[in-house]
């Protein structure tokens, strides 16, 4: 608990202003790495969030193997890319942002279907709060991949005046066939 507590705390030391963009970064890997090392099962009787039985996916390591871990990572992962769009300057070439786009694109459905898969409802049924907490873990990891993804997207288009407006039927026809 404390490990994961002071790689919190650094976190929020870290965002204080003024601050770089360095120092905000190196406190996030911190914080995952607090996540990463914390044995945050061992928190089960105390919250639910924390309880393998009612969720784990093996595809993320200890960053996945509770709500409360994929919870606290998708957190920091979109600070993360909060901090990195706040950028002046864009952080790769048009040809790497699109690789990531398209890589995004390419490994978002499964990863994200993989990470659903890690719910276990208990056999009498789950309250609204475990729904929601189930919601919300999801929702974190899912927003910091979309995030990732428009995010390399748009600087892989940046300065052009746009798409041809037949390109999106064409795309959604072509993924449909």
């Amino acid at each position: 608990r404390a490990r994961l507590a002071l790689g919190l705390l650094a976190v929020v030391a870290a965002w204080r202003r003024p601050s770089s963009r360095g120092l905000r970064l190196a406190a996030l890997l911190g914080a995952l790495a607090a996540v990463a090392v914390a044995p945050l099962n061992v928190l089960s009787n105390v919250s639910s969030l924390f309880d393998p039985a009612l969720y784990f996916a093996a595809v993320g390591g200890p960053f996945t193997a509770s709500m409360g871990a994929l919870m606290l990572t998708g957190a920091v992962l979109l600070l993360g890319l909060f901090t990195l769009l706040r950028a002046d300057r864009p952080l790769a070439s048009r040809p790497v942002a699109a690789a990531i786009a398209l890589a995004v694109a390419a490994v978002a459905p499964f990863l994200l279907r993989a990470l659903s898969r890690g719910i276990t409802p208990p056999a009498l049924g789950a309250p609204v709060s475990l729904w929601l907490a189930w919601e919300v873990s999801l929702f974190l990891a899912a927003a910091a991949v979309l995030l990732a993804g428009v995010a390399a997207g748009r600087a892989a288009t940046r300065g052009a005046s746009g798409l041809h407006p037949l390109t999106a039927p064409v795309l959604a026809g072509t993924a449909a066939a």
